[in-house]
């Protein structure tokens, strides 16, 4: 994808604009589908008023009656759609949804080959039935109903066209075990000319008899069912290695890609429209960097290097610092739900960042108390912000791992215990499952950190190297030379296979932050 967000929206993903008539059916298509193909078509964010009246000129009618109301309902803050400081409406590039929209609708080829019709010819009259058409249409087949002639007929045109008779009730018999062997006496019955007895005792088809085509034809109508559904098999078997192989080296690419992206996780205070001091955590140099009030003016050029951006509201962020969002990919760290309905009564709990972090992480005070914060600020207490900042910015690098790892992320309140699925990994990042299941069926030690989130300092120093016994569906059995035990899958905060292949926690370089700063823990200060 094309990273210049000056360029419309279909330029940079590479696709023909689409139309939005083009996409009306009489089953109807929903709103928030629409809403993507007007944005699509426009190239650009719209206001509500806009997307209103342009689904209106396309002929759509909602049932309501109120165009605007219906879109607001479809949308209710579903990706890959985002509302901006402005109200104005547009299209999170980086979001993997919009990738399955533009395949689901065609806009986007999904670049793997579709496998050919399967297509069995049934040879001419005149071309003889071969063995592998009479083994097809006899095999372990019942003889009770044919017609002996036609069944003798259809063995000798196979065979060269003429045998003896015991040699014939074989090759009858190797076929059809219930066949009951042909006598002399039994040819006599015979109306057909298509066979016939030598003076030698030698039965042989008759090539000018009539009926001798329609003995074949006979035949092969036998054994075409069978004749097709063993093509089709060998043609999906086939179809499934070759696209086995397009997709082994798709995830390739994509692993390599996803290794080779920069990426920052970033925490501004005291709210993302109006940030007054910003930390910047370099996910893969294991770095912080903090700009206090008078510095924002620093952070495009940090930032500037990154290919991905994480944090709470992170768009919002970018906009009120005056940068260009769809320049980065970006994550958003808020959570997937804003509130949770707890009883029959209509009791609800509201999902907040803090919550959530919590819940994903185990960190009691994971970040800062947003009145000390605007009281750092006030009284422009570098140190205190500084800290406070620096572990506020870890504890969001501890749930963005957790949620990349995990593919979702955990709200724990009182009785509840609940995943919240997130879509923060990118295309070519391993699941906990496929590196735990990697590791059980390649035999691999695999060093896990559980129970809590790894330190920052050194994120290994408590990892357990463990062999995979068995993975289920919540939890993972492992081993090492002492005990076997079951650990919760939830509960596993860092992955890796012994010599490489981490996943949730990289391996971090040397901390080269200043001192004091780096290795607070998260929930402090």
């Amino acid at each position: 994808m094309d990273t210049d967000p000056t360029l419309p929206y279909c330029r940079r993903l590479g696709i023909a604009p689409p139309r939005v008539e083009d996409f009306l059916g009489p089953k109807g298509v929903s709103f928030l589908r629409l809403m993507v193909l007007a944005l699509l078509e426009r190239g650009e964010p719209m206001a509500l008023s806009e997307l209103a009246g342009r689904l209106s000129a396309a002929g759509v009618v909602p049932s309501t009656g109120d165009m605007e109301q219906s879109l607001l309902k479809a949308w209710h803050g579903l990706r890959p759609v985002f509302r901006d400081a402005q109200g104005r409406f547009g299209l999170d590039l980086s979001s993997r949804r919009l990738e399955f929209f533009l395949r689901d609708t065609g806009l986007r080829e999904s670049g793997l080959p579709q496998p050919p019709p399967v297509l069995v010819e049934s040879p001419r009259g005149e071309v003889p039935l071969t063995k592998e058409e009479l083994e097809t249409a006899f095999r372990d087949r019942a003889m009770a109903g044919f017609s002996t002639q036609r069944v003798v007929a259809a063995v000798l045109d196979a065979h060269g066209g003429s045998a003896s008779l015991d040699a014939v009730n074989a090759l009858i018999g190797s076929l059809a075990p219930r066949w009951r062997a042909l006598t002399p006496e039994g040819l006599h019955y015979w109306r057909s000319d298509v066979v016939k007895l030598d003076e030698s005792g030698r039965l042989s088809v008759n090539p000018r008899s009539p009926d001798l085509e329609m003995v074949r034809a006979w035949a092969r109508a036998l054994a075409r069912p069978f004749l097709v559904r063993r093509a089709r098999s060998e043609s999906y078997a086939k179809g499934s290695a070759e696209l086995e192989l397009l997709h082994a080296g798709r995830r390739f690419r994509e692993k390599t890609a996803a290794e080779a992206l920069r990426r920052a996780v970033v925490r501004v205070v005291p709210d993302a429209e109006r940030p007054e001091a910003m930390a910047v955590l370099d996910v893969n140099e294991h770095t912080i960097r903090t700009f206090l009030p008078g510095e924002l003016e620093q952070v495009a050029e940090a930032i500037a290097s990154f290919d991905l951006l994480a944090g709470i509201h992170v768009r919002r962020t970018l906009e009120a610092l005056r940068l260009q969002p769809d320049r980065w990919r970006l994550v958003d760290l808020k959570p997937p739900r804003k509130t949770r309905r707890l009883n029959r009564q209509g009791r609800t709990l509201a999902i907040t960042p803090e919550l959530v972090l919590s819940g994903t992480t185990g960190i009691h005070r994971p970040l800062g108390d947003p009145k000390k914060v605007r009281e750092y600020l006030r009284l422009r207490d570098a140190g205190k912000l500084a800290r406070r900042l620096e572990s506020d910015v870890k504890s969001l690098d501890a749930l963005y791992r957790y949620g990349v790892l995990h593919r979702h992320v955990r709200l724990r309140w009182g009785f509840l215990d609940e995943f919240l699925h997130v879509e923060w990994s990118q295309p070519g990042e391993e699941s906990l499952y496929d590196l735990l299941t990697q590791a059980r069926d390649e035999g691999r030690t695999v060093d896990l950190v559980f129970g809590s989130p790894p330190g920052w300092s050194e994120p290994w120093a408590r990892a357990r190297p463990l062999r995979v016994v068995d993975v289920g569906a919540f939890d993972v059995t492992v081993e090492n030379d002492a005990e076997r035990f079951t650990i919760p899958r939830h509960d596993i905060h860092a992955a890796r296979l012994a010599g490489g292949g981490e996943a949730g926690q990289r391996s971090p370089r040397e901390p080269t932050g200043p001192p004091g700063r780096a290795d607070l823990a998260p929930g402090s200060g």
